[in-house]
């Protein structure tokens, strides 16, 4: 079990990957986008995000952006 999805089996609503840290990055995001978690009156959508670290130049997120 990867970190995210042991992150979406305890519950966690909103999860952020470290860009430099996550070699499937778009496979993880594709996937956290499919997941849904329980909230009181149904269910709602896993908000995901990406962090960078200070050095690493915005270009590595773009071919991930939902925007490009």
């Amino acid at each position: 079990m990867t970190a995210a999805q042991a992150c979406v089996k305890a519950g966690a609503h909103c999860i952020t990957l470290q860009a430099e840290g996550d070699i499937h990055l778009h496979h993880t995001l594709s996937w956290l986008g499919q997941q849904t978690v329980p909230v009181i009156g149904g269910e709602m959508p896993v908000i995901r995000g990406i962090s960078l670290c200070p050095a690493t130049p915005l270009d590595v997120i773009y071919p991930h952006s939902e925007r490009r």
